[in-house]
């Protein structure tokens, strides 16, 4: 090598250290904690949050293949920021043009040029239920819409599928309530609504039912039918009752079916 570049060499290696460190301070630099692991990038007040968060995320996105037995890899890296308190996260998450006032974190979508992104902060409940359910939009929003803009996600299927990947999974004991008084909302309605419900109890009610149906065809019909039948729906120009009989026929080939087998496994599920 010559000795004359070896300046220019040295200068380059430092450049490029300085813009990786750089890189490493993410949009917010008071979050000092980094963790960039095989699937993530992780921001959050200090080094031992970060780690343990992203530790868990690894292992909600493996959980999250294995339930739709799925062996693709993400495009690009999600990023991930996590704040100190809701104040913070409403102030920061302000500053980019998000409204998350009474929320407990947002997914971002990736685009063709930028990753994806969760804005969250620390809670009791943000590593048992906000995280699954935020990276869960992301990851099956990828696998079924990819970057299609024109793809939508029924209402149902996307809660419903980011509700049961929550740690602990306790929606099945509000379902059975809900069906014990008589109280749940007919499978034709759910599967067609297009806002959340405005009363709180219905809405909770609805994430509940939601993913109480999309563990019904998981674990009655498997990953892949499931994710076949996600797929039609998505980006597959089907509606409903095709998707079903494309998807499960001729186990179930509509909606009527489908609410007659769930009733059924959700009355067995409930002794």
């Amino acid at each position: 090598m010559d000795r004359k570049n070896l300046p220019i060499i040295f200068l380059i290696l430092c450049l490029s250290l300085s813009g990786s460190a750089f890189r490493d301070e993410g949009l917010f630099p008071e979050l000092k904690g980094h963790k960039n692991t095989m699937n993530f990038r992780v921001w959050a007040p200090a080094k031992e949050d970060a780690a343990a968060i992203a530790g868990e995320l690894e292992a909600y996105y493996k959980r999250f293949l294995r339930d739709l037995k799925y062996g693709g890899m993400l495009k690009k890296k999600p990023e991930i920021y996590v704040f100190r308190n809701y104040q913070e996260y409403l102030d920061k998450t302000g500053t980019l043009g998000y409204n998350t006032f009474a929320t407990g974190g947002i997914a971002i979508p990736r685009s063709a040029r930028k990753p994806a992104k969760i804005y969250s902060f620390l809670s009791d409940n943000l590593l048992s239920e906000v995280l699954p359910h935020e990276l869960t939009h992301l990851l099956f929003k990828e696998i079924t819409a990819g970057l299609r803009t024109d793809a939508s996600i029924p209402l149902w299927l996307n809660e419903g599928m980011a509700t049961y990947e929550e740690t602990g999974r306790r929606y099945e004991g509000y379902v059975n309530a809900a069906r014990a008084r008589g109280g749940l909302i007919p499978i034709a309605e759910l599967v067609n609504y297009t806002n959340y419900p405005s009363a709180q109890d219905k809405r909770a009610l609805f994430y509940a039912q939601s993913a109480s149906l999309v563990g019904f065809l998981l674990k009655n019909h498997g990953g892949s039918k499931f994710l076949a039948f996600s797929k039609k729906l998505v980006r597959g120009g089907k509606n409903i009752d095709e998707a079903l009989f494309s998807a499960y026929y001729p186990q179930i080939r509509d909606v009527s079916e489908l609410s007659a087998e769930w009733s059924e496994y959700i009355e067995g599920t409930s002794h």
